[in-house]
């Protein structure tokens, strides 16, 4: 991307969160510009630690801006985040004055059944593709399932219990040389491991039995 398709983006970015500035959303006023503001300035300084830290460690470079803080970063892509920030401060405001959701775990099971129809198209053109295509929404539709939160936190312990795990048992039998992956073990093989636990914890969660107490 150049300088000039940069700045561009940036632009339309910035021109879209004037607007929300001048015409917030309900409920308006001083409070909604507050909400926006906050947004923004919360993407704005996230995006920009990583960008320092990421071009600072040669991560990635950029080739040419208005002008570049600290050398590396471009100023337009301030400009950009702290404008979605905005422009994400609105949506979320907007979203709660929205009453005619679909049902959350209906769209999961959508989703779910789009990501796994494109798993396996991409199996049959032998095309690579990840399962944490699939197991993203898997496990997403399994912990909003849980609907205690006390029972929804100990799901998510004991996926990270389950990632964790994974994590030492496989570094210690790839490095033995007992098997290999393609692409070589990343953190994304624990972390599908332990969507797939908060996936099928929601497939158990309506066969729970349940105490004569509760």
């Amino acid at each position: 991307m150049s300088g000039q398709e940069l700045t561009l983006i940036a632009a339309v970015a910035a021109v879209g969160a004037g607007f929300f500035f001048w015409r917030p959303p309900a409920p308006g006023g001083a409070l909604a510009r507050k909400h926006l503001l906050r947004g923004g300035v919360l993407v704005g300084l996230a995006d920009l630690v990583v960008e320092l830290v990421g071009t600072h460690t040669g991560g990635w470079h950029y080739n040419k801006s208005v002008f570049f803080i600290t050398g590396t970063v471009p100023i337009e892509l301030v400009v950009l985040f702290t404008s979605s920030g905005v422009w994400l401060g609105a949506l979320h405001l907007m979203i709660h004055q929205f009453t005619k959701w679909p049902d959350v775990e209906r769209m999961l099971l959508i989703l779910l059944a789009m990501t796994l129809a494109f798993y396996g198209w991409s199996l049959a053109q032998q095309t690579p593709v990840n399962m944490i295509v699939f197991t993203l929404p898997f496990g997403l539709w399994g912990l909003v399932r849980i609907k205690s939160r006390k029972a929804q936190a100990g799901a998510v312990l004991l996926a990270a219990v389950t990632a964790l795990a994974d994590g030492v048992i496989e570094t210690w039998a790839v490095g033995a040389g007992n098997y290999a992956y393609e692409g070589g073990f990343t953190l994304e093989t624990p972390l599908t491991y332990a969507l797939l636990v908060l996936g099928f914890v929601g497939i158990i969660e309506k066969h729970r039995p349940q105490s004569h107490r509760q």
